[in-house]
């Protein structure tokens, strides 16, 4: 931003702000890994807390999370950040939210899906037609309304994670975490999203396979 603070208009100011709190954290977490969705999840997590009072908005522990977040200068973005109402901040880290919750469970089917198709990515393990036959009917059924989102998390959860043994790691506890920011998705955003990896990505390959 070459322009001095004053010229900004607030708007500018909001967008610029987001993409910077949001890429700042995309490019620290440039190499996606099975932590990467469960990362965007606890970000969010902290960000609500920030949003709670008005006093957090402005706090200086709050300006220098998000400034390290984006990667900014702290007097840089302390500077952008006392531009703003409280109300426009708030709508900032509400935007931010939503772009983390979106790249967060888009990435997570992403690796469910690689991991049915290609095998190993999250266990090691290689699975059976039948078992991904499960996850791509289990797809469908959530999208005919047969069964609910928890349902179909269940069902690719006892896929990936079998044994109770297996349910101990770490990678099963961040799946859940990235399975819950479908609560910061809308429906028809999750439903392309399932579609996409599951039904189609993971579909295809199983017909051509089967």
């Amino acid at each position: 931003m070459s322009e001095s603070v004053h010229e900004i208009s607030p708007k500018v100011t909001m967008n610029y702000l987001k993409s910077e709190i949001f890429y700042g954290w995309f490019k620290n977490r440039a190499i996606p890994g099975p932590l990467l969705w469960a990362d965007a999840y606890e970000k969010i997590k902290m960000i609500e807390n920030i949003e709670e009072d008005d006093d957090m908005l402005n706090d200086e522990g709050t300006i220098d999370y998000l400034s390290r977040l984006s990667g900014m200068d702290y007097g840089a973005f302390k500077k952008l950040w006392d531009r703003l109402t409280n109300e426009q901040k708030r709508e900032v880290l509400d935007s931010v939210i939503d772009e983390l919750a979106f790249f967060g469970i888009r990435s997570l089917f992403h690796r469910i899906a690689f991991e049915l198709t290609y095998y190993g990515i999250f266990t090691g393990k290689k699975f059976n037609m039948k078992d991904v036959a499960k996850v791509v009917e289990a797809a469908k059924d959530y999208l005919n309304k047969r069964i609910d989102y928890h349902e179909l998390m269940e069902t690719i959860a006892n896929v990936l994670w079998p044994s109770e043994e297996d349910k101990k790691s770490t990678a099963y506890e961040d799946f859940w975490r990235g399975a819950d920011l479908a609560d910061y998705v809308g429906d028809n955003t999750l439903n392309k999203i399932i579609k996409e990896y599951l039904v189609e990505k993971v579909g295809n390959r199983y017909s051509l396979l089967s």
